[in-house]
């Protein structure tokens, strides 16, 4: 007694139904795939952001620390001394006096014009000595330098970069204080006065 086989052949709609099967899962994956590329695109970019703020804050800090303050110690016939800063801040630019490099420490009255310039959103600064414009970033999205004393600057500067394949720009806005020193030395800001030096204003 023979046993007979039955040999089936696979249908077009079993064809279609695993193509279908195999399409869903495929764009599944592409889906977790991008965004998970999305995810380290944006996170590369909120760390280049953060990393140009604090470049550009360090050269600022370092400019307004030691900017020229010319003090009257006495202006007006006996009123509390008086800084006039060398630093502004109008139209896309940032300026001070600072000294010449190498005599920093020594507060020489030998100093160069720093500038910093805003146009868009490229940020340079102009040494003042070598003629070097120097680049300092091309995502800049804010920047603002206010005198808030006689001695003391307010900064802020605002990064914004287009992680790649996102349409949503990453920002990171950052601030600080920056005291002249200039104007510190010279006694015209009290909280810096010792207790001998308050009691003769």
């Amino acid at each position: 007694m023979s046993r007979g086989f039955c040999h089936r052949g696979v249908t077009i709609i079993e064809v279609l139904v695993a193509a279908f099967i195999f399409v869903i899962i495929s764009g599944g994956i592409y889906t977790v795939l991008r965004s998970t590329r999305q995810v380290a695109h944006v996170s590369q970019a909120k760390d280049e952001a953060k990393a140009m703020a604090e470049t550009i804050l360090k050269y600022m800090q370092q400019d307004i620390a030691v900017s020229k303050a010319v003090v009257d110690k006495n202006p007006g016939g006996g009123g509390k001394p008086k800084a006039t800063p060398s630093f502004s801040s109008s139209g896309g630019e940032i300026r001070m006096q600072v000294p010449k490099p190498g005599i920093v420490a020594k507060m020489e009255d030998d100093y160069v014009d720093v500038v910093y310039s805003l146009s868009g959103k490229t940020l340079h600064r102009d040494d003042g000595v070598t003629g070097n414009n120097r680049l300092l970033s091309k995502y800049v999205s804010k920047l603002n330098a206010f005198l808030l004393s006689d001695s003391q600057v307010e900064i802020e500067v605002e990064i914004e970069i287009f992680p790649v394949g996102v349409d949503t720009p990453v920002t990171h806005n950052q601030r600080v204080l920056v005291t002249i020193r200039e104007a510190v030395v010279n006694a015209v800001d009290k909280r810096w006065l010792s207790s001998d030096e308050i009691t003769a204003y």
